[in-house]
C-alpha cells in the first residue's frame, strides 16, 4: 500500500519535472511600477515641454492684446495725481517735474521714467514710488529731504541733509522756525570735494552731493547728538573742524566753545559729561571761554585773559589729575576740571 503511493507520488513529480513552467503574468499594478523605456520618457517630456511652452506663449499673447486694450481705452484716462509724504514741495511742482497730463493712459506710462524725473528734477526730492490705481490715477509716495543743518562754502549758507546732500540757499515758505533753527558748519576745507572741482564757487548748485569725510563726520555727530539730548542740542549755534580728528561746538547766546574728539568717544558720555559740569563751569570759573574735552577723564577750561587791555584767549596746557572746580582762579588762562564734577544746568 505504502509503495504503491510513493510510486505515484514520484510519478507526478518526475511528470511535473518534465513540463515547461508557465509564464509569470503580471498585474497592472507591476506594469505601471516598471520604468518606461528610454525613448518613450524623452517622447513624454518633449511632449510636456512643447505644451508648457504653448501655454505660456498664449498667456503672454493675452496679456499683450490685453495690455493694448487698456492702454487705448479712454476710461484709462489720467484725471489725479495722488501725491503722499510731501510737505516741503506741493502738487502743482510734482505734476509739473512729473512730465504727465491728464489725460496721459495710466498704463502706457513708464513708471520707472516718471520716477527718475522727480528725482533728477526736484533738489527736496530723495525717493519716489509710482503705482497705478485704477482707473484714472497715479499714486506717488515721496521721502522728502529735510534741512539737518546749515553748511557755509565760499561765503554761500546752503542747507544740507543728513547724506550731505546741498539743499537751497532760500527757506521754503512751507518750512518752520523748527525746520531753519539749526547750526552752522563752518570752516571746511573740503579738499577731497574740490579735488574734482576747477571752480566750486561757481559750479557749486544745489541737489549736489558734497563727498567730504569731514562734513560726513560732522553731520553724523550732529544727527546722534540731535537724538541723545535735544536739549543740549538746541543750545549749539555752530559746527566747526577742530584739527582732523576733532570738532568745536559753538552754544549759542556766550559763544562758548566746546572742543571734543569727533571719533573714538562714546557720545552719550560726552554729552553727560557736558550737561553735569557744564553748570559747574558757568557758576565757578570767571568768563570761560572753551571747555576741552579732547582728554581722557577730565576738562581743561580756557579763560579770558587780560594783555594791555585787549582780550585774549591762549590754549591751555593739558592739565592730568585735576581737581573738582572750587571757585578759585588758577595761574594762567587755564582751569582744569575733574570729568567727575557735579552741579546742577545753568539757569
Amino acid at each position: 500500500m505504502i509503495s504503491d503511493l510513493l510510486k505515484t507520488v514520484l510519478r507526478r513529480e518526475r511528470v511535473a519535472a518534465g513540463r515547461p513552467r508557465p509564464k509569470a503574468r503580471l498585474v497592472k499594478a507591476d506594469r505601471a511600477a516598471m520604468p518606461a523605456p528610454v525613448g518613450a520618457r524623452n517622447g513624454r517630456t518633449y511632449t510636456r515641454g512643447c505644451l508648457l511652452v504653448f501655454l505660456a506663449a498664449l498667456v503672454y499673447a493675452g496679456w499683450v492684446e490685453t495690455m493694448s486694450q487698456m492702454q487705448g481705452a479712454q476710461r484709462f484716462a489720467l484725471v489725479a495725481l495722488e501725491v503722499r509724504g510731501i510737505r516741503m514741495l506741493d502738487g502743482d511742482e510734482v505734476l509739473k517735474a512729473s512730465g504727465l497730463s491728464v489725460g496721459d493712459n495710466i498704463f502706457a506710462v513708464d513708471l520707472d521714467s516718471v520716477a527718475v524725473r522727480l528725482a533728477k528734477s526736484l533738489v527736496w526730492v530723495r525717493s519716489v514710488r509710482v503705482e497705478r490705481k485704477p482707473p484714472d490715477r497715479l499714486v506717488m509716495w515721496i521721502d522728502e529731504r529735510r534741512r539737518h543743518a546749515w553748511v557755509e562754502i565760499d561765503d554761500r549758507m546752503f542747507g544740507v541733509d543728513e547724506d550731505g546732500v546741498l539743499l537751497p540757499e532760500q527757506a521754503l515758505s512751507s518750512e518752520t522756525s523748527a525746520d531753519l533753527d539749526l547750526p552752522v558748519i563752518k570752516d571746511l576745507q573740503l579738499e577731497e570735494w574740490k579735488r574734482t572741482k576747477a571752480d566750486v564757487a561757481q559750479t557749486i548748485t544745489a541737489g549736489e552731493a558734497v563727498a567730504d569725510s569731514t562734513l560726513g563726520a560732522i553731520l553724523g555727530w550732529w544727527g546722534l547728538a540731535r537724538q541723545r539730548d535735544m536739549g543740549f542740542s538746541s543750545q549749539i549755534s555752530e559746527l566747526r573742524p577742530f584739527g582732523k580728528d576733532a570738532l568745536s561746538v559753538i552754544l549759542a547766546g556766550d559763544d562758548l566753545e566746546i572742543r571734543l574728539p569727533i571719533q573714538g568717544q562714546d557720545l552719550g558720555e560726552q554729552l553727560h559729561v557736558l550737561t553735569t559740569v557744564l553748570p559747574t563751569v558757568y557758576r565757578d570759573i570767571a568768563n570761560p571761554v572753551y571747555v576741552d574735552l579732547r582728554f581722557v577723564n577730565q576738562l581743561v577750561v580756557g579763560t579770558l585773559h587780560q594783555q594791555s587791555n585787549t582780550r585774549q584767549v591762549q590754549d591751555a596746557p593739558v592739565v592730568r589729575d585735576a581737581p573738582a572746580v572750587r571757585g578759585e582762579q588758577s595761574v594762567g588762562p587755564t582751569q582744569a576740571v575733574s570729568a567727575s564734577a557735579r552741579g546742577d544746568h545753568r539757569g
